[in-house]
């Protein structure tokens, strides 16, 4: 893996993956590998559904979903990435703020994140990025 890292948070909305996406294009321009995340909140007992005999566990489901999503996205704009993908259960903002300690620049759709430790872009749609 490369030393330097981008990483970019999703929740698979529209500003998520135009953060992506721009994240994407910025790795492959700087030569840096990407990490998508994707935090979410789950409770075992509130996640889980009996279908016949098996326990689907919706919550892990929809994230799978959503990080895969962004990694196809990805991996089209940036071909010859090194791209990775991260489902952290727990409270976004936290989860951010661990994630991009040691990250070249943190990447996000529409929420400002305060206090990171690294300098965050603000991705409000495709084509205005706020840094």
């Amino acid at each position: 893996m490369s030393e330097r890292v981008i990483v970019v948070a999703t929740d698979g909305m529209p500003c998520g993956s135009a953060a992506v996406e721009w994240a994407a294009s910025e790795a492959s321009i700087r030569g840096c590998a990407l990490r998508i995340v994707h935090a979410y909140t789950w409770d075992r007992r509130e996640s889980q559904f009996d279908i016949g005999n098996e326990d689907v566990d919706v919550a892990r489901v929809l994230a799978a979903a959503v990080v895969d999503d962004a990694y196809q996205r990805a991996r089209a704009l940036a071909p010859d990435a090194d791209i990775w993908t991260d489902t952290l259960i727990g409270p976004l903002l936290p989860r951010l703020l661990e994630s991009s300690r040691t990250a070249e620049m943190l990447v996000v759709g529409g929420e400002v994140v305060r206090d990171a430790p690294c300098p965050v872009v603000v991705v409000r749609s495709e084509r205005h990025p706020v840094a």
